[in-house]
């Protein structure tokens, strides 16, 4: 996984922000229909599933996570 933009970053933290960026797509999905919603929140269990096994595996946090705004 290498995006231009990402070049100078380890694969560890791509991976992390990946895993980030699933989980809040995933929350951002809306159903219609109560199947729809029902899916849509099935999606955002797994992709929370695999971030917190990630993390607990020892992985990088996602960049989001890792900025301090008060230092």
């Amino acid at each position: 996984m290498t995006y231009s933009s990402e070049i100078h970053r380890r694969p560890d933290e791509a991976h992390a922000d990946a895993l980030y960026d699933m989980l809040s797509d995933a929350l951002k999905e809306r159903g219609r229909t109560p199947a729809q919603r029902a899916r849509a929140q099935d999606n955002a269990d797994a992709a929370f599933s695999v971030l917190d096994m990630w993390l607990r595996s020892g992985g990088e946090l996602p960049t989001p996570w890792r900025r301090r705004p008060f230092t």
